[in-house]
């Protein structure tokens, strides 16, 4: 999720869409949705990273 956090930053264009524009983006882990389901608080923000996990609907 970090690795994806750190791309997300390093992009102008992405950064300024996550943040002045508030797109959410989130990344949830194949294990997690498989196991708990897509609803659960498996998500991750990809504009957000001082966010912990939440479910797809507080990205």
């Amino acid at each position: 999720m970090r690795d994806l956090q750190a791309i997300a930053a390093a992009h102008p264009m992405v950064t300024r869409m996550l943040t002045l524009m508030r797109v959410k983006a989130g990344a949830a882990r194949l294990a997690d949705l498989e196991q708990h389901g897509v609803n659960a608080p498996v998500w991750h923000s990809i504009g957000d990273h001082t966010k912990g996990q939440c479910g797809a609907w507080e990205l």
